[in-house]
């Protein structure tokens, strides 16, 4: 190697580290925690952007890369702003239609980022993220008989509780026993 190209590099090499990205994309969701959703059910779930070890706020832009005909952003067209050393939700809305579903999907939710900021060059990442959907056909009759139960054993813990404090609780009443002391 020549002692040319050293200076060059290191220029190089100096230029990509300090354009490292702290930016990350979290979920609460992934293989082993899917999110459970009933057939005709619609929920709202959110990816969360953070920016915890970089120094410049980055601005990011959402996409559904996988699972479209089932989720779909709250806002596609925003630019969320992550300022250095937070985070940011993003919220978006999975439907399972009532027919015709399948049992597992997977959503896949794509961030494009760059640092934000005024100038014409900018560097930037983009960063995907498997979400996993697990349909489960619950009868609402299942549900219902499963909140009875949980009603019901709140009540007996509560009852079990009253009496215990009941049998500990020192009556109030009782005579006391005088002790006599003889004086010599």
């Amino acid at each position: 190697m020549k002692m040319k190209n050293i200076p060059i590099i290191l220029g190089i090499l100096i230029l990509t580290l300090s354009s490292v990205s702290a930016f990350a994309v979290s979920s609460k969701y992934w293989d082993e925690n899917p999110v459970i959703i009933s057939p005709g059910e619609t929920i709202t779930i959110e990816t969360i952007l953070q920016n915890m070890a970089g120094s410049e706020n980055i601005e990011a832009t959402a996409t559904i890369s996988g699972g479209s005909e089932i989720a779909k952003l709250m806002e596609p067209s925003k630019t969320y702003l992550i300022n250095a050393a937070e985070k940011t939700n993003v919220p978006m809305q999975i439907t399972i239609p009532k027919e015709n579903f399948q049992e597992r999907y997977v959503v896949v939710i794509s961030f494009k980022s760059k640092t934000a900021g005024e100038g014409d060059f900018s560097l930037g990442s983009s960063i995907e993220r498997e979400i996993p959907i697990q349909v489960t056909q619950i009868p609402q009759e299942a549900e219902q008989l499963n909140r009875s139960y949980q009603i019901i054993a709140i009540l007996g813990i509560v009852i079990i509780g009253l009496i215990i404090f009941l049998l500990l609780k020192k009556p109030k009443n009782k005579k006391k026993k005088k002790k006599i002391i003889k004086k010599k």
